[in-house]
């Protein structure tokens, strides 16, 4: 027998029910976006358009449609789900991510932008840390005329602290010295307290991880490992006892206590997301708690939260203040809010210690722009 030759009724049938689905796939994100139909939105921080208003010009030159078709490529009602499809396929096909996100070693997650720190790929010159400690010692003077110590500390880079879980071709990177280092040796002005070195020293005997898998920042466990080291730094500077904080026991949780610990692996926007390891939530405990705790100002980037969502500062201050990046006043009980101008160059005064906190990527822009008045006001 001969090959069959398909009848031209069952070729038309074929090409209008392709023409069909075409038009549909075509109107189908118009009609959801009308009807307020939407997918869950992507881990990262979005820009979205304004819709474009139409002239004479804009119509001429070609702007509007420009802008146009930037509105509706952002607005796209699927636009979160064809992403995800998509990252989920790089990532089952390559072991990889489409952003920063690293995958290291059994499920850990990393930042590349933080990686390249530690490994002295970007630094800034020793000469930068100079004029730092410059920097700190004006801090430092004009706190000390009110009576005000002054505390700088160096939270964990989680690239640091955990190196031998990145991913082998990382690892065989040549590293150099960076900002790290460079920190360390020209910052002599003030007290500094290291507790990357800390952390490192104690994560061998601590039980439990230290970061989440899939967050960047220091979980409770590894902040609670430090706590002992912030107690006695502060206090000591205020010139009391320390409270002789330590971890008594704790509890094993599957589910995440701090929503921050997935930060990474919402940022990696997948469908199916990496697994969160087992986390350990230690209790911190003192042997002899202050009666009346000192108001402690924090200025910090992100890692200060961990202090504030775990109940730490609350440990060391009954009346504190979070600066997020001394651009914005964060107080227990109440909703964030923005700093008002000159408002970081006065209000020191009302605390009776300041700490200034960094992970090493942020060296950069240390000690944030703040920069205490010493007039009176």
């Amino acid at each position: 027998m001969g090959n069959t030759i398909p009848s031209f009724t069952l070729i038309f049938r074929v090409k209008r029910a392709s023409v069909f689905l075409i038009l549909a796939a075509l109107w189908l994100p118009l009609a959801a976006y009308l009807l307020g139909w939407s997918s869950r939105p992507l881990g990262g921080a979005e820009w979205s358009p304004e819709i474009p208003k139409i002239n004479r010009d804009s119509l001429a030159d070609g702007t509007w449609q420009a802008r146009v078709n930037q509105w509706a490529e952002r607005n796209h009602p699927f636009r979160s789900d064809l992403i995800r499809a998509n990252n989920q396929a790089v990532y089952w096909l390559f072991d990889r991510s489409t952003n920063y996100v690293v995958f290291g070693q059994r499920n850990q997650l990393f930042a590349y932008n933080h990686f390249e720190v530690y490994a002295g790929l970007k630094r800034r010159t020793p000469a930068h840390y100079a004029r730092l400690n410059q920097d700190f010692q004006a801090i430092s003077t004009a706190l000390s005329a009110q009576g005000i110590p002054l505390l700088v500390v160096l939270a964990p880079n989680k690239a640091r602290v955990l190196s031998d879980e990145l991913p082998l071709s990382l690892q065989q990177m040549e590293r150099r010295e960076g900002d790290y280092s460079f920190f360390l040796s020209a910052v002599r002005s003030v007290p500094v307290l290291d507790l990357a070195s800390v952390l490192q020293r104690k994560k061998a005997t601590v039980v439990g991880p230290v970061f989440a898998n899939t967050g960047l920042h220091w979980n409770q466990n590894g902040l609670y490992a430090c706590m002992p080291a912030l107690d006695s730094s502060l206090s000591r500077m205020l010139g009391r006892p320390p409270q002789g904080l330590h971890v008594d026991g704790g509890e094993w949780d599957d589910r995440l206590r701090l929503q921050d610990d997935a930060d990474l692996a919402v940022r990696l926007d997948l469908v199916v997301p990496p697994p969160t390891q087992r986390q350990y939530y230690p209790r911190l405990t003192a042997k002899t708690l202050w009666k009346s705790k000192p108001k402690v100002l924090l200025i910090s980037d992100s890692f200060g939260y961990t202090l504030v969502k775990t109940g730490a500062l609350d440990v060391l201050s009954d009346d504190w203040e979070f600066w997020f990046y001394n651009k914005s006043v964060v107080k227990s009980g109440k909703p964030k809010r923005p700093m008002r101008a000159n408002e970081s160059s006065v209000r020191w005064r009302e605390f009776d210690a300041v700490v200034i906190m960094a992970t090493e990527y942020n060296l950069g822009t240390f000690p944030y722009g703040f920069s205490p008045s010493p007039q009176s006001h």
